[in-house]
């Protein structure tokens, strides 16, 4: 990445702690996992990688509401979640005058972070499972009794179900099963 793109990623890592009241482990980790799998990741897959969920923070009292009344799973959600997300990133870069072939790059990602279906939409969505197995699990065990023990698990099985890069769900396996394990002692 040149200086120039260096410095764009440092503003949105920028703009999206501070949507976020703070540090995400799960953006900073998900970052960590598209290197991993795409160490010569382009700017737009990282700037993707750390604000795929910026929609949850940026929203967050209506996401609340939605998952108490609809759960978290529903494919009308996803689809709001990824679009929203989206929407809010291509105006951030927009506003400051990011190359309109960078902006369509990211929004397309985050809009299709939860189902992939090509390849960097792909890696995306393996770096937000590993990411989630190793960041969010406890989140979701403490939402118990809220969620039912079904609907948690579900959740946790989408996310694994849904990587389709081998060498990845092949380390993130265990902690798959370990979450499983930790869910049914609830």
């Amino acid at each position: 990445m040149t200086e120039k793109e260096h410095q764009l990623l440092k503003k949105v890592i920028n703009f999206v702690d501070k949507i976020n009241n703070g540090k995400s482990p799960h953006f900073a980790a998900t970052l960590k996992w598209v290197k991993k799998i795409k160490p010569n990741a382009d700017v737009a897959l990282q700037i993707a990688a750390y604000s795929h969920d910026i929609e949850r923070p940026a929203r967050k009292k209506s996401t609340e509401v939605h998952d108490k009344k609809y759960g978290f799973m529903g494919k009308s959600y996803m689809h709001e979640h990824q679009t929203t997300g989206g929407k809010i990133m291509a105006n951030f870069l927009k506003q400051n005058n990011v190359e309109q072939k960078i902006i369509n790059k990211v929004k397309h990602l985050i809009e299709n972070h939860e189902y992939g279906g090509d390849k960097e939409s792909n890696i995306l969505k393996d770096a937000d499972s590993a990411s989630f197995f190793e960041k969010n699990i406890q989140h979701f065990l403490n939402r118990f009794p809220d969620f039912s023990k079904r609907l948690i698990q579900d959740k946790f099985d989408f996310m694994f179900s849904r990587i389709t890069n081998q060498k990845v769900k092949k380390i993130i396996k265990p902690l798959y099963l370990k979450a499983i394990n930790k869910l049914e002692k609830i």
